[in-house]
């Protein structure tokens, strides 16, 4: 068995798939596999995978019907032999050491081990360091998880080395539904099950952000699929919280809010009618008093929830006496 799996889904990167490709050859650790799932590319990259599998026996190419990241990750962990699982995409690269670093930690069965990354733009704006941590850190305690750690600040199973075992007894998937934050469902999945994280030094992973990259999104958005996103992410880290009852409330509310809550007006603004936009913020009326318990521009003022909504999705000014409609006009 290959110590650890590493998992590609591949949806048209373009030119960008050769330099993730070589950057994974160049690993200083040599016993891994490589699941390259092609999602129907449309621009050659398919080829691209075969190539690289006719060349390298620890390269397996899966080609599949388009289906999004979700379907495609999900097929990737079925086909994997590994110990371990780790997701890298098609667009960005890893240092030669990202693998030994992962590896370096020798955590009990049922773990997370979690390095750095650095996030590159191509608007001119600098690299940023998004996450690094100055010592290996065994965290056995989850009370303090985000306050302390920030480990949800950055939900993305990149940069991350998974219990296969644990992944296929719990049964742990990303969800297929919807495209957008489908990843942060099964990293809170993969919490509510752990027992330990250990936080290894080092920013050996480079995520690009380019501007209109949509190299793993394979369709357009509807208001469906973000209300799906927002319904998903929201009850999962409800979960995680009863999970963990003793985790501060704040953080675990500010999450929800920042992330759930924008999908939920996501979907109001790709509303198409009356009727989805009314189910809609029927939704997220249901989850107010849980949205605006701890978000600090709710405190005192919880009656202009519409406001709120606007401002926790960075899709709107606060506010005081107005909420804004889909239509642009006010309901006072």
């Amino acid at each position: 068995m290959n110590t650890i799996s590493i998992i590609v889904p591949v949806y048209n990167p373009g030119p960008y798939l050769v330099p993730c490709l070589e950057s994974i050859l160049a690993q200083t650790v040599q016993e891994w596999e490589l699941i390259l799932v092609d999602d129907g590319c449309t621009d050659g990259s398919d080829a691209v995978c075969d190539d690289y599998a006719a060349k390298d026996a620890r390269i397996r190419v899966i080609h599949t019907p388009n289906q999004g990241p979700g379907a495609a990750r999900n097929t990737g962990m079925d086909a994997a032999r590994g110990r371990w699982f780790c997701f890298i995409d098609p667009d960005d690269t890893v240092d030669p050491d990202y693998l030994e670093i992962l590896l370096s930690a020798d955590p009990v069965p049922g773990s997370l081990v979690m390095t750095g990354i650095v996030q590159h733009y191509d608007d001119g704006r600098p690299d940023d360091t998004v996450f690094s941590f100055t010592g290996i850190t065994t965290v056995r305690d989850f009370t303090q998880i985000d306050r302390k750690f920030k480990i949800l600040r950055y939900a993305s199973p990149n940069t991350k080395r998974f219990d296969a075992d644990l992944i296929r007894r719990e049964g742990l998937r990303f969800p297929t539904e919807f495209s957008v934050q489908e990843d942060l469902v099964f990293y809170l999945d993969y919490l509510i099950h752990a027992r330990q994280i250990i936080l290894v030094p080092g920013v050996p992973y480079h995520y690009f952000l380019r501007s209109g990259n949509t190299s793993l999104v394979s369709k357009a958005r509807h208001a469906e699929e973000f209300l799906a996103a927002g319904i998903g992410v929201t009850d999962k880290a409800e979960e995680l919280h009863a999970a963990f009852p003793h985790m501060n409330a704040s953080d675990y509310t500010r999450f929800i809010s920042n992330n759930g809550l924008i999908s939920f007006v996501k979907a109001l603004y790709a509303s198409q009618d009356k009727e989805t936009y009314r189910h809609v913020r029927s939704e997220i009326r249901k989850r107010k008093r849980l949205f605006f318990k701890h978000f600090w521009h709710g405190r005192g003022v919880s009656r202009n929830w519409w406001a709120l909504c606007l401002a926790a999705a960075g899709l709107g000014p606060f506010h005081t006496g107005a909420r804004y409609s889909h239509y642009g006009k006010s309901e006072e």
